[in-house]
């Protein structure tokens, strides 16, 4: 997932999947990705939980707007 093209449900380009947060069993929990961004400069990381999105061959798509997206607390990315 991650790289993949991330698309909200209003059809704006959000960005791309920055990492994956999965769970104790492997299944995906939250996608984390960047928004906001002007050619890969600022814009904050943000967390989009399961049932959120789902896979659309290269891209993600997602159950929220642009806007709901902008609104979604920032993360901070784990090493």
């Amino acid at each position: 997932l991650v790289g993949l093209a991330v698309v909200s449900s209003d059809g704006s380009k959000i960005g791309t999947v920055q990492s994956v947060k999965a769970g104790p069993d492997g299944s995906v929990k939250a996608i984390h990705i960047k928004t906001g961004s002007i050619l890969g400069l600022g814009g904050k990381l943000v967390a989009v939980p399961e049932g959120k999105f789902t896979r659309s061959g290269d891209n993600i798509r997602l159950g929220m707007t642009a806007d709901e997206v902008s609104k979604l607390p920032e993360v901070k990315e784990q090493s």
